[in-house]
């Protein structure tokens, strides 16, 4: 079963969200790559030791962008930037993955986990605010039977806003 339905397209904006939304992508890499730098401990926590790494380059970068931009357009997982609404400051970034759940082939629902964080750099949003957003943005415009933001709680987001 896909990740999501064939005639969905994913949305390129969050409505009264204060930042825009970039597909994470090599054309970002400055802006993420000192983002990233600059967020290490914070990262560490979100995603464990192993990312970004002790030794983290500028070409790794670059290649982990490569890969988020291909899951994109091959709509495997979808990856966004979040800038402030000028596009000069990075704000962090949200990753939208298939829920790796044991489940029945034969169900067709639709689940996702969301992880993100938010640059040390810039403190214009909270992650609290970015959850609410986010969880809101879901609930309304993807196609998600089930979402839920682990790094924050099981409260999973259903199709119809609802939390389980």
């Amino acid at each position: 079963m896909a990740f999501i339905p064939d005639a969905f397209d994913p949305p390129m904006s969050i409505a009264h969200a204060p930042f825009q939304l970039r597909v994470l992508a090599p054309a970002l890499a400055d802006l993420d790559y000192e983002a990233v730098v600059a967020s290490t401990s914070r990262l560490k926590n979100i995603f464990g030791n192993n990312w970004p790494g002790d030794h983290f380059t500028f070409a790794r970068n670059m290649s982990d962008l490569g890969m988020h931009e291909r899951d994109f357009s091959e709509r495997k997982a979808f990856a966004y930037s979040m800038l402030d609404q000028s596009g000069t400051k990075y704000l962090g970034c949200i990753y939208i993955d298939p829920l790796a759940l044991e489940r029945d082939e034969q169900t067709e629902r639709y689940r996702a986990q969301v992880y993100f964080w938010l640059s040390c750099l810039h403190d214009e949003l909270t992650s609290a605010q970015a959850l609410s957003l986010l969880k809101r943005w879901f609930a309304q415009y993807w196609p998600f039977d089930e979402v839920i933001f682990p790094m924050f709680d099981s409260t999973a987001v259903t199709q119809s806003g609802a939390a389980r």
